[in-house]
């Protein structure tokens, strides 16, 4: 079985490193984009099981970016990590928190339906 490809966005260079880390530890492979259009690249790639948006992009800015990657791939996982203990997920997005083990549980969650589809499915 191969891994699962994560794109992780965001523009802390140090604190997405240090989560890229964890995830490819977790055996993911890990894609880092610190813009929107390097975010919007990499989905579009089609190789793609899931998107992190990093706390550090603005709200507003992920709606934009949700809706974006919707273009493209609708069913595409998309996972964004709260910045405060009361934040509620984006639209059609899962949230997860950045300790490690519920990022990791969030993110296994997220694919495993996607990796159980026939191929040729969204």
């Amino acid at each position: 079985m191969t891994a699962f490809r994560i794109v992780s966005a965001g523009y802390d260079h140090d604190l997405m490193h240090t989560r890229s880390m964890v995830l490819r530890q977790a055996g993911f492979v890990v894609d880092e984009a610190y813009s929107p259009l390097g975010i919007l690249g990499l989905v579009k790639s089609d190789s793609v099981d899931a998107v992190l948006l990093c706390h550090t992009i603005p709200r507003d800015e992920q709606r934009w970016l949700i809706v974006s990657i919707r273009k493209v791939c609708l069913l595409l996982p998309i996972v964004s990590i709260k910045a405060s203990l009361y934040e509620s997920p984006q639209d059609g997005c899962l949230i997860a928190t950045n300790e490690p083990g519920d990022l990791l549980g969030v993110l296994q969650r997220a694919i495993r339906p996607r990796a159980f589809r026939s191929p040729g499915t969204a």
